[in-house]
Formats: C-alpha cells, sequence, structure tokens
C-alpha cells in the first residue's frame, strides 16, 4: 500500500546543505530578518521530511522545508527566517509567532504518514540594536511515539483506498496533535490496514474514511465513527466492521 501526503503549495527553489534538501516555504516578505531556529528529535523513529511554520498574529506564515536521508540521526535543524521588527525602533516590540511542524516518518517503502504538531505558545522575536538579526530556540523534543494500527473489513464487497485521521491535545505542552495517512491498494481488498503516529496520549481520536467497490453499489466513501483510545502506555489497535447492508440504505 502507498501512504500519501496532504497537498501542500510552497515555493520551490532548492539548496542543499549539510546532507540535507533544503527548500523554503514562505509566504510573506520578511523586512527585517531574524530566526526562529527549530530543533526536532523524535529518537527512536526515521524522519523523512520536516515542514517548520512560523505564525504570526495577523498577516502571511514564513517556513522551510528540509528532506532528511533515511540513514540520517536526529535531532534535525530548520531555520526559519521571518520579521523580527525594526532593531533600531524603539517602540517597536517584536512579532510574536506560533511555531508548527509537519514530522514525516518512513516506516517501511509502501508506507508513510506524517505528523502535525501546532505550538499554541507564541515566541517573539525581537530584534534590537546589540542583535539586528534575533535567534529564537524552537523545541520540539518526543522521546516516545505511539502507533494507531487500523484495519477495515468489508466481506462482501472491496476497500480500494482508506484515509486515517488521529488527533488529540496535550493541555500541560500546549499542543495540539494531528496525523494522516492515506493508502491505496492494487488490487482492492476486502480487508485493509494501515498505521499514523501519534504523541502519547491518553485520550486520542480516530477515524477512518473507507473508499470502497461493491457488486450492485457505484463507487462511493463511508465515514467511520471515530473511536477514543488510549495511547499513554502503548500502541492500540482500531478496528472497523462495514455492514453491506447499512451502505444500501
Amino acid at each position: 500500500m502507498r501512504w500519501l501526503r496532504r497537498n501542500l503549495i510552497m515555493g520551490a527553489s532548492a539548496a542543499v546543505t549539510a546532507g540535507l534538501a533544503c527548500s523554503p516555504a514562505s509566504r510573506a516578505d520578511v523586512a527585517y530578518p531574524a530566526n526562529l531556529h527549530v530543533e526536532v528529535s523524535l529518537p527512536f523513529e526515521t524522519v523523512t521530511k520536516i515542514e517548520a511554520y512560523a505564525y504570526p498574529l495577523t498577516g502571511d506564515h514564513v517556513g522551510k522545508i528540509i528532506s532528511i536521508p533515511t540513514d540520517a540521526t536526529g535531532p534535525y535543524f530548520v531555520d526559519v527566517t521571518a520579521d523580527g521588527g525594526n532593531p533600531y525602533d524603539v517602540n517597536d516590540p517584536g512579532i510574536s509567532y506560533r511555531p508548527e511542524i509537519y514530522v514525516y516518518l518512513y516506516d517501511s517503502p509502501d508506507v508513510h504518514s506524517y505528523l502535525y504538531i501546532q505550538r499554541n505558545a507564541a515566541v517573539i522575536l525581537d530584534n534590537t540594536p546589540t542583535l539586528p538579526s534575533a535567534s529564537v530556540a524552537a523545541n520540539f523534543y518526543y522521546p516516545t511515539v505511539r502507533w494507531v494500527n487500523v484495519s477495515v473489513s468489508m466481506p462482501d464487497g472491496v476497500i480500494d483506498r482508506l484515509e486515517v485521521h488521529a488527533s488529540s491535545q496535550d493541555i500541560q505542552r500546549d499542543e495540539s496533535y494531528v496525523s494522516y495517512g492515506s493508502s491505496s491498494f492494487e488490487p482492492t481488498e476486502p480487508s485493509v490496514v494501515g498505521s499514523v503516529p501519534m504523541i502519547p496520549n491518553s485520550r486520542v481520536t480516530v477515524y477512518a474514511i473507507a473508499y470502497l467497490t461493491a457488486s450492485g453499489l457505484s463507487h462511493r466513501s463511508q465515514l467511520l465513527a471515530a473511536q477514543t483510545v488510549n495511547l499513554s502506555q502503548d500502541s492500540v489497535n482500531v478496528h472497523w466492521d462495514i455492514d453491506r447492508m447499512s451502505l444500501a440504505n
């Protein structure tokens, strides 16, 4: 099966630094450059790509994308150039940003997924005469990642694509998490499996969308009811059975 990432419209100029392929993903002009130094560490996972963004309270965001060789080890660093305000204006307090990252993980040649992390606490980039191009760190360190292992069965039909979504929040960290994967199956199968990553949490919401083909039914999608699972101690398994009779209603 093949996991497909979401589509993103980003900038495309590329460079290679220290073995990492980099490209800017900015949508805003930077008048007074400063640096958001993003550090990402998931020690026991294979990371293939990171997208790091800085969102101001108003206006467009800025960001950068790096591709990572599968044999590279973390931590990984992404420097996002953002506006830090006029260093010579004493009335300029700098600019607040909300950092966000997308981390793409490698599991096998045919399984890929991503984990999105939104940090709600703002960081402030404030250029000053002594630091005309300020640099502020945003560290994303997660020593453990759990997995939601999903299976879906439709005995009297077949499934040709499966999308899986998981989400949770951490009040203490003031962070939100979303993971997503989309798998296609050739040939189509009556039972399919997939998995998505998640930061450990006692309350994780998981749902899926199955794309179906069955005799007497046109191709259709089926939303599979959300389930709440506990990932605080270990990875978990989630299963759905699709009843053909319910599809006819």
